[in-house]
């Protein structure tokens, strides 16, 4: 919770500022520094929780697995914060190069931001949200929400010129999401999956035909397969997430958790007029929540000092808005939350789904020598969007010298997916690291099925590196045979007959 508190604080920050001081230093622009020095004091700020220390209270889960996948005991940095977890998450920039390249087809090239669609071009650009426009931080509005209020303006939300919406590419935390507001679930999926097919990238070395004069895979894991498959897996990976949420974990929404440290820190009235009385039911409310909270601050008399100092921050922030003595949750959407719960995370596991996918069709390179997607050598530049966040709707794009494998970018890819949604105040890093590996599986198990349909004749196989090491869903195993219950693996093959072996 503090961690979305902090993104909230954040949403106007460049993100730009969330890479190695070097690279940053190395771009020589005004906006490097501009940021820099509130993600270098979150990042503190956030390494002064309790969790981040490595101090656990009697409600945390005690699994090493699970601990390391959520973080526990790693401090936070300019160059982690905000990003994900696995291979190539925390290279280069924050943005995926799949948010920003485009095609270099001869027509357009990756500087110029658009993608090649057959003979139609996507543009990378993306509306603007109005720059320091949060919601719900009033208590009535927050209420009004709550009770299913419609106050959804669209023509109000976005920058215009002259009554017309301006794009651009992404350069704050807010774009991010902006991006993930409305967007088609597989959409940023089907871009880099039109990318890569322009671009000419190999298909998994598994795949028959592969490279075999004018013989290539098309309509059997080829290109149509590809695109097939992806939008196959994101209706799927909807419906199981939904199960999840709806028939399993039910957990609460920030926005909710939010009113919840409001409530008991506004001293149980948080309307501020007094409307809390001294009677029965709200006694008993008071208990409940002072119950809830008080881990979540205390541990063994301590006070989490990052937690405790992150809500006074949000405190400030909202006094600044013209609303005093507020801990709710500054929202990016004037609607707040989907009105379902939090755990686990629609996009999320589309996104674990999609990029599974994407990551079983093209060669990725054996562990150690990955193919790499940007590459100054080969005049596949790594792009940094930059410009004045707060008002440049023209920005220029960088390069750096910095090499990111194919693998990175699409887990980051995953990431800036799901992160998105966090930064918009409606998920937790909890949320999206459980639907990423969700969707993961449940492709795999599609991917199984998928290879052991076709003539093992061919010998046909795909390899998928994992978003990190991890047990697998028994559902997903061969009693006897390739991975089995207890093995962790970090990447596996699908061999003709769809077994699972680690690589």
């Amino acid at each position: 919770m503090a961690e979305v508190y902090q993104m909230a604080l954040l949403r106007d920050a460049p993100v730009a500022a969330f890479m190695a001081p070097a690279s940053v230093a190395g771009l020589s622009n005004a906006f490097a520094t501009d940021g820099a020095a509130r993600v270098d004091a979150t990042a503190a700020r956030l390494s002064d929780c309790f969790w981040f220390k490595g101090q656990a209270n009697a409600s945390d889960t005690s699994d090493t697995d699970i601990r390391d996948r959520r973080r526990f005991g790693v401090a936070q940095t300019a160059e982690t914060l905000f990003r994900g977890i696995g291979e190539g998450t925390q290279d280069g920039p924050l943005v995926s190069q799949f948010m920003v390249m485009g095609t270099s087809d001869g027509v357009t090239n990756r500087g110029g931001l658009e993608v090649r669609f057959g003979n139609q071009r996507i543009p990378q650009d993306t509306r603007i949200a109005l720059p320091g426009v949060d919601h719900m931080y009033k208590w009535d509005d927050w209420l009004a929400v709550q009770n299913a209020a419609d106050v959804r303006d669209q023509s109000t939300e976005f920058v215009k010129n002259g009554g017309d919406l301006v794009y651009r590419s992404i350069l704050t935390l807010r774009d991010l999401a902006t991006y993930v507001h409305d967007d088609q679930l597989y959409q940023a999926y089907l871009n880099a999956a039109l990318l890569l097919l322009s671009e000419g990238f190999a298909a998994d070395q598994g795949i028959p035909y592969h490279g075999s004069h004018n013989r290539a895979p098309f309509a059997v894991f080829g290109g149509p397969h590809l695109l097939t498959m992806l939008t196959e897996v994101s209706a799927l990976a909807l419906r199981a997430v939904r199960f999840q949420k709806f028939s399993v974990h039910r957990r609460l929404r920030p926005e909710g958790m939010g009113a919840r440290y409001h409530t008991v820190l506004s001293g149980y009235d948080p309307s501020g007029t007094g409307a809390f009385g001294p009677g029965a039911t709200e006694t008993q409310a008071r208990s409940i929540l002072a119950a809830t909270l008080a881990p979540t601050l205390l541990t063994a008399g301590q006070v989490d000092e990052g937690l405790y100092k992150t809500l006074e921050e949000v405190r400030l922030a909202n006094d600044a808005r013209g609303v005093s003595g507020s801990w709710l949750l500054p929202m990016a959407f004037r609607e707040g939350s989907p009105m379902h719960p939090s755990y686990g995370a629609g996009h999320a596991t589309v996104a674990g789904a999609c990029v599974t996918v994407l990551k079983a069709f093209f060669d990725m390179g054996a562990s150690g020598s990955r193919v790499i997607l940007s590459e100054p050598s080969n005049g596949r530049d790594t792009l940094v969007v930059v410009g004045n966040y707060k008002d440049d709707i023209a920005p220029t794009v960088a390069t750096l010298s910095d090499s990111l494998s194919l693998v990175g970018e699409l887990n980051k890819l995953a990431w800036n997916i799901a992160n998105g949604r966090n930064m918009a105040g409606v998920h937790y890093f909890t949320d999206s690291i459980e639907s990423l590996m969700l969707g993961e599986a449940m492709a795999l198990g599609i991917l199984r099925e998928q290879t052991s349909a076709y003539d093992t004749a061919e010998m046909l196989n795909m390899t998928v590196p994992l978003f990190v090491p991890r047990k697998l869903p028994t559902a997903l195993l061969t009693e006897g045979a390739g991975v089995q219950p207890n093995d962790i693996v970090s990447e596996v093959r699908i061999d003709p007959d769809g077994v699972l072996h680690a690589v």
